[in-house]
């Protein structure tokens, strides 16, 4: 049996059916089976509940930071301008003929 940290934010207290509870490094499930835990510590973000898991959560949290570009190095395109939510979804339709 297992415990999993999940270090995503937004993390529910139920994931793929599996209670978690907050914890001071993100949020900590319910005992599992050590089967279903490699299987969320396959994905990145969950770290196994343990003696090390303040380090890697420590590890996680850093390599994010660094590979999370900042915005201003983001290449802009004056010409570019996203259209709001509900925008008109008929433009460069035609009328239908009668």
């Amino acid at each position: 049996m297992a415990k999993v940290i999940c270090t995503l934010p937004n993390a529910s207290e139920l994931i793929s059916g599996v209670k978690f509870v907050t914890h001071k490094l993100g949020m900590i499930s319910e005992e599992i089976e050590d089967d279903v835990a490699e299987i969320f510590l396959s994905i990145k973000g969950y770290v196994l509940h343990g003696k090390n898991a303040a380090k890697e959560v420590a590890a996680l949290q850093a390599g994010a930071n660094a590979q999370a570009p900042a915005a201003t190095d983001a290449p802009q395109d004056p010409a570019y301008t996203p259209e709001a939510p509900g925008a008109d979804q008929t433009k460069g339709q035609t009328e239908p003929q009668a």
